[in-house]
């Protein structure tokens, strides 16, 4: 399967809404894309030791290809709470056989998900075409200049716990993520990283309670027109789901389609990243129907009024 191209930034960073009223959520949910998860880990936190068989990793990449996945983001590092950080060695022998395997038997695009300069440029030449970096290159210094040098695309993910500065706001709130990744996107092009390459993360779950990862999720048209770049949100499966599923990671999937359902119909956002493509594939032609009746209905009023 030949996934599409991924949606890239159309202007400049931070850019306003246009003259015509239209915002970039509005742009970026008509072309929303569907980024499948493999960790290759033992101890992330809803699918740890599933995939750490070459074998289960490439039958599960088969799996998400047949789903119609557009971008595959293999891990080697466990990012839950609690996990212990790995070696760049430990890291590379966990997740380039799986990169070796996908670049050699698919023509799928394929993201590495880690915080390491080293193995995000071994990924890099040996197929991947995205870096997908939850600490927005602060965890490793030659991250940005892996990038900048690469020209691959890059998602800037936002947590506090490796932010040089935060915020000088009084309230951690949707603003103070807003403000912080332009911080890191105008740090990001002054390392020489172009605008074209940058995607957005505000890090659900990343150092952040239950309401205020809501109130992202909620706030999302305001973040993707505040920085005006694609946006990546990943809250399939997270802890904050417990407050309205009360089940444990492995068994919030429905809860997750109802989210990303939402998600998809409040706009904002451009590649969901998600552990069941199937549901998420589905939760988005949900979504569309919805629109496809509203706008239908909607002509139809002005219609009426003319008569």
């Amino acid at each position: 399967m030949s996934a599409p191209d991924l949606p890239s930034s159309d202007r400049a960073p931070f850019a306003e809404k246009s003259h015509t009223g239209s915002s970039h959520a509005d742009s970026n949910r008509l072309h929303l894309q569907l980024m499948g998860i493999v960790n290759v880990t033992p101890d992330s936190f809803s699918d740890g030791r599933r995939y750490l068989d070459l074998g289960r990793a490439t039958t599960h990449i088969h799996h998400l290809l047949d789903e119609d996945v557009d971008i595959i983001d293999i891990g080697g590092e466990s990012t839950r709470p609690g996990a212990h950080r790995i070696d760049a060695e430990e890291e590379c022998r966990r997740v380039l056989p799986i990169i070796d395997w996908v670049a050699a038997n698919t023509s799928a695009r394929l993201s590495i998900d880690t915080m390491r300069a080293d193995v995000a440029e071994c990924a890099v030449e040996r197929g991947a075409s995205m870096i997908n970096d939850v600490s927005g290159g602060f965890a490793d210094s030659r991250m940005h200049s892996v990038v900048a040098a690469s020209g691959v695309q890059f998602v800037i993910g936002h947590w506090r716990r490796y932010l040089p500065r935060t915020s000088t706001r009084t309230v951690f709130d949707v603003r103070a993520v807003i403000e912080e990744l332009k911080a890191t996107v105008e740090h990001s092009l002054r390392s020489g990283v172009g605008a074209e390459q940058l995607f957005v993360d505000p890090g659900i779950g990343f150092g952040k309670d239950p309401e205020l990862n809501w109130q992202i999720l909620e706030q999302l048209p305001l973040l993707a027109d505040s920085l005006g770049l694609p946006v990546v949100i990943g809250a399939s499966r997270k802890s904050f789901l417990r407050e309205v599923s009360n089940r444990p990671a492995a068994h919030r999937d429905s809860a997750t389609t109802a989210l990303h359902t939402l998600v998809a119909s409040r706009g904002g956002a451009s590649i969901i990243r998600t552990h069941d493509v199937a549901a998420a594939r589905d939760a988005l032609a949900v979504q569309r129907k919805w629109d496809d009746l509203s706008r239908g209905r909607s002509s139809a009023l002005r219609v009426g009024r003319h008569f």
